[in-house]
C-alpha cells in the first residue's frame, strides 16, 4: 500500500496545509511523552507505552498537517510518513513507530498479554525525544 492507495480507500484525506494544526500535534506529542514518563514511574508499563506511541503519532501526523493531509488510519500514517520522509529521517524513527503501532494494538485489542520490556522502554522514551526534535526541524 502507498499514498495514493491511502487516499483512493479515503484512508488519507486531502486538507489545506496549515502550520498551526502541525505546531500543536508536535506540542501534543511532546506532553504524550512528559506523560508516558510519569506513567512508567507509577510501574504502569502497558500505559506508558501506548501514551508513548501516542507520542510518535501526534510527532508523525504533524508532518501531514504540514503537509495538508489528515489521517483516518493509524496504518495510513505510518504509510505517508515513511513514503514521504524516509529520506529525510533516520531509519530507526520508521522502523520503531511501526513496531510500536503494532504492539500498541496488542496491548489495547489483543487476546494474548504483550509487556514491554522496561530497558526498551526507556529507549524508546529517548527516541521519541529525538523523534519529537527530528520532526521540529522538519516543519520549522
Amino acid at each position: 500500500m502507498n499514498v495514493n492507495d491511502c487516499l483512493e480507500k479515503g484512508l488519507l484525506k486531502r486538507i489545506s496545509p496549515s502550520m498551526g494544526h502541525a505546531l500543536k500535534s508536535l506540542k501534543v506529542a511532546a506532553q504524550k511523552r512528559l506523560d508516558s514518563q510519569k506513567i512508567r514511574k507509577a510501574g504502569l508499563p502497558d500505559q506508558a507505552y501506548t501514551t508513548l506511541y501516542s507520542c510518535m503519532f501526534h510527532a508523525s501526523r504533524a508532518l501531514l498537517f504540514k503537509d495538508g493531509y489528515k489521517e483516518k488510519s493509524h496504518y495510513a500514517v505510518y504509510i505517508y510518513v515513511n513514503e514521504k520522509y524516509s529520506d529525510k529521517l533516520p531509519n530507526r524513527f520508521l522502523t520503531e513507530f511501526n513496531v510500536m503501532r503494532l504492539d500498541r494494538h496488542e496491548i489495547l485489542y489483543g487476546l494474548d498479554a504483550f509487556h514491554p520490556d522496561e530497558e526498551n522502554l526507556g529507549k524508546l522514551m529517548t527516541l521519541a525525544q529525538e523523534y519529537i526534535k527530528a520532526v521540529g526541524k522538519l516543519i520549522a
